[in-house]
């Protein structure tokens, strides 16, 4: 945890609270949570709603895992909403002129209405994937 520095508390949840903090090494924000666990039934919990069965090494192991950089990750699932989205704009609006499309498609994929909907329909349970048909 030397390698960081705490900046400021953003929230607490079930199991455990998010910080903000700054990487010593190249400066970057990045959100920490320190989970926890006080004992097995907790431990039993959580791994059920994972639907995986984890002892206590195991999930210490799992969850002090350090996530280099999500950089390349977010950029990926940002092109990959502006595609869909695009594609079903297109689709549904076929007679709309292309620069209502583009203006729709620049609202729907504004960084504080995708915020929104995710908020909204709880993204802990949704996972977003590129499916290729090939």
């Amino acid at each position: 945890m030397q390698k960081y520095e705490k900046l400021e508390r953003i929230g607490e949840g079930t199991y455990g609270t998010v910080f903000m903090a700054k990487n010593r090494e190249n400066q970057g924000i990045v959100a920490l949570k320190r989970v926890r666990l006080d004992d097995d039934a907790e431990i039993f919990a959580f791994s059920n709603r994972l639907g995986e069965k984890f002892n206590e090494a195991t999930l210490r192991t799992a969850l002090t895992h350090v996530i280099q950089n999500n950089e390349e990750l977010a950029v990926a699932g940002g092109e990959m909403i502006s595609k869909f989205t695009n594609g079903y704009l297109r689709a549904v609006f076929t007679r709309v002129p292309e620069e209502l499309i583009m203006a729709m498609h620049d609202f729907l994929t504004f960084t504080s209405n995708l915020e929104t909907v995710g908020k909204h329909i709880g993204l802990g349970d949704l996972m977003l994937c590129s499916v290729s048909f090939s």
